[in-house]
C-alpha cells in the first residue's frame, strides 16, 4: 500500500477498546471490539483488529486512551492481512 501520510508517523503500541457503529437491516447499534494501536501522526493512527470495519465508519475508544490519539477515529483504510485487520484513522471525514 502506498504512503499517503502527509505527517510524520511514531511508532507506539498499546491496546484499546473501541465501539463501531454498524447498521444492520435498517438499524444502528453498538459493537465492542479490541485493537492495537502500532502507530500515530498528528493526522491520525493505525491499529490492528479482528473486527471487520468499513472506510468512513467512525469508531470510539472506550478504553485505552492515551495523550496520543483522540478518543475517536474516522476509518480512512482497510488492509485485511490473514486473521486480523490492519486499519488507518484519521481524526477528519473530508481527509
Amino acid at each position: 500500500m502506498a504512503e499517503k501520510r502527509r505527517k510524520a508517523r511514531r511508532s507506539i503500541q498499546f491496546d484499546i477498546v473501541y465501539q463501531a457503529a454498524v447498521f444492520e437491516f435498517g438499524h444502528a447499534h453498538w459493537v465492542d471490539a479490541k485493537g492495537t494501536v502500532m502507530d500515530v501522526s498528528e493526522n491520525g493512527f493505525n491499529m490492528v483488529t479482528s473486527h471487520v470495519l468499513e472506510e468512513g465508519q467512525v469508531i470510539m475508544i472506550k478504553e485505552g486512551k492515551t495523550p496520543d490519539i483522540y478518543d475517536f477515529g474516522v476509518v480512512k483504510w482497510v488492509e485485511k492481512q490473514d486473521d486480523h485487520y490492519k486499519v488507518g484513522l484519521g481524526y477528519r471525514y473530508s481527509e
